[in-house]
């Protein structure tokens, strides 16, 4: 459902509360089909779609309880999103400011930063 992908802000924007159901889940359908067969192209394709994609910033809080890594840690966002570790190190967090972002390095991986110290830890999105 596109209103579970949207935030609230982005949902009214795009003008999707004046669509009525039956229009609504026509777009969820088409959203479906090219998520299946268009996206995977267009990222490998569109020079547009890999700046947006190298240019994302993902900011969410880590649910607690967190402790830091160990070199096997997965991390649950508050957003629903779940990453694990990538690579060995071990970090200890003793504090309660549980911020995150979650942005691709210069190589193409994806880096945690926890703001509250600046410590960063290689991840890979596991959902």
């Amino acid at each position: 459902d596109i209103k579970k992908l949207m935030t609230a802000e982005e949902y009214f924007a795009a003008g999707m509360d004046k669509l009525n159901d039956q229009e609504r889940e026509a777009l969820n359908q088409w959203l479906l089909r090219y998520t299946a067969n268009e996206a995977p192209l267009m990222r490998k394709k569109s020079k547009a779609v890999k700046k947006v994609a190298a240019d994302t910033t993902i900011k969410a809080n880590i649910l607690p309880p967190f402790k830091g890594w160990d070199g096997k840690t997965v991390f649950r966002l508050d957003n629903g999103q779940i990453w694990k570790q990538r690579n060995s190190g071990r970090r200890i967090y003793k504090g309660d400011d549980y911020r995150v972002e979650i942005k691709k390095n210069m190589l193409g991986f994806y880096q945690l930063k926890l703001l509250a110290s600046g410590a960063t830890v290689g991840v890979k999105r596991v959902k």
